[in-house]
């Protein structure tokens, strides 16, 4: 007796043996239809099953593998330093900053939006960073600088190959120029130099200082250069040219004070130069020529005055006389004069 031929089909449904079909056996035989559907079913759930079982096996090491990754809920986390929260595994945790409580944390710190802070546990904004960018003095390259400053230590300015050293503008548009010499050197003295300068409109005009050849030099104010000539004073030469009038009475004290410009030193020196051209130049009190050249010297000793002329008389070999005239008093009073000469 042969078994039924089984094919692992899950079959849509079971036949029913009908009353009007005939018995019949054998592989086909309508009689073993039934059974052979329902073999069919039963080897394909007997296969399907076999395929779950094998494949919970892998998922099952699959999830073991997983779950051996998977930390304990009892593993706990811990907040480090600057830190909040944490806690075990069993419960969502939160990790936070927290306020620094010493300056030391390292990358941990408060933040101070200002410029004026000593907080030695803080550190500056971006927003402060960028404004120190904006207002820093460069190292290099032209620029500007605002307000007053106040240097406590030698200030460098200027390069030392270059003449000009500091520079202060004016409201012309141009500016003064403080020089120095860049070949200053101690041992060629003449090289030790320096100029005040004026820029304006492609022009320049210059204060020049001589260099202090011989040893140290003073530049005193005019107060002080007075005070060290008072009571033996010079007076430089004052000097007329032919083209300048000039009406000199050697016998009236106006006269002579008005042509040393309406002043004289009461104690000391002066001294007027012309030529009598009887033209322009007219002096009396002198036996002069119709043109002489002159030289008047006037020494001033408290209530004395002494002139000293010296002026060419033409006779036959041309020689030159001078004379003295003293006078008692000072050019400020009536004074008689006696001539003499030589």
């Amino acid at each position: 007796m042969a078994n039924l031929t089984e094919t692992a089909r899950w079959e849509a449904g079971i036949y029913q043996l009908e009353t009007s079909d005939p018995v019949m056996g054998g592989p086909n035989g309508i009689d073993n239809r039934p059974a052979r559907e329902l073999a069919n079913r039963t080897l394909w759930l007997k296969n399907e099953l076999a395929k779950a079982v094998q494949s919970i096996g892998s998922n099952k090491t699959a999830a073991d593998a997983a779950l051996a990754l998977k930390a304990d809920k009892a593993r706990r986390l811990s907040a480090g330093a600057g830190l909040t929260g944490g806690g075990d595994l069993g419960a969502d945790r939160t990790i936070a900053l927290a306020v620094p409580s010493t300056p030391t944390l390292a990358g941990v710190a408060k933040l101070v939006n200002a410029l004026d802070s000593s907080a030695a546990d803080a550190a500056l904004t971006a927003a402060m960073g960028k404004k120190l960018q904006d207002e820093k003095v460069s190292k290099t390259g032209s620029e500007t600088v605002n307000g007053a400053k106040t240097f406590t230590d030698i200030l460098t300015a200027g390069r030392a190959e270059h003449w000009g050293k500091y520079r202060m503008p004016v409201q012309s548009c141009a500016h003064w120029i403080l020089e120095t010499d860049p070949a200053s050197n101690i041992e060629n003295e003449a090289s030790l130099r320096f100029n005040i300068k004026y820029e304006q409109g492609g022009q320049a005009r210059y204060i020049h200082f001589p260099a202090p050849q011989g040893g140290n030099k003073n530049v005193a104010y005019q107060d002080w250069v007075n005070s060290r000539f008072e009571g033996n004073r010079f007076r430089r030469p004052v000097v007329k040219g032919g083209a300048t009038d000039v009406t000199l009475d050697l016998g009236n004290r106006a006269s002579i004070t008005a042509e040393l410009g309406g002043d004289y030193i009461g104690h000391g020196h002066m001294q007027l130069v012309l030529h009598n051209t009887s033209g322009n130049h007219n002096i009396s009190g002198l036996p002069l020529p119709a043109k002489s050249p002159v030289q008047l010297n006037f020494y001033i000793m408290g209530g004395y005055s002494f002139i000293d002329c010296h002026y060419l008389f033409p006779t036959a070999n041309s020689v030159p006389e001078s004379t003295g005239t003293t006078k008692a008093g000072s050019l400020t009073g009536s004074n008689t004069s006696r001539k003499t000469t030589a």
